[in-house]
């Protein structure tokens, strides 16, 4: 099961095969974006909230253990309000995008499809991690796992 770091560092290493530059990839005990990213070429920064399958805490009952689909459902709501606060705070600005990562399992892929439909309305991409690293966009629209690409879309 992935955790939160495995996560982000599966995103991160995508985004840099994707000639971006990470300003910032946080740790899970750290606080703020857990990961920022830019790609000065395209003109894109992007804003990125994490969320894995798993406590990492061992004094938690659910170390070990995958996260219910109501605890899905509350981190993937937490992770859209994260996005709205960035979109609020860059509304001016086209080249800044909010996006969510997170594991690509069953509980997170039919939570996202119960609202899929404000994805593409509020330009937010989607990052799916596979147990490799490997990473998939969610509904991609360029058919492609390209990021430019789908972002194009998205505008």
């Amino acid at each position: 099961m992935l955790t939160e770091t495995q996560v982000v560092d599966a995103v991160c290493k995508y985004l840099r095969e994707k000639e971006f530059n990470i300003k910032q990839c946080l740790d899970l005990m750290e606080k703020g974006d857990d990961i920022i990213a830019e790609h000065h070429g395209k003109q894109i920064r992007l804003f990125i909230e994490a969320k894995g399958e798993t406590s990492v805490n061992s004094k938690t009952s659910n170390f070990g253990k995958p996260f219910t689909s109501s605890q899905v459902r509350t981190h993937i709501s937490v992770g859209l309000y994260k996005c709205a606060e960035v979109l609020t705070n860059y509304d001016k600005n086209d080249s800044v995008y909010a996006a969510l990562a997170l594991p690509n399992n069953e509980q997170h892929r039919t939570a996202l499809e119960r609202i899929e439909i404000v994805f593409p309305k509020l330009r937010i991409p989607v990052f799916l991690v596979n147990q490799g690293g490997s990473v998939l966009l969610h509904n991609d629209l360029s058919g492609e796992n390209d990021i430019y690409k789908h972002l194009k879309l998205l505008k």
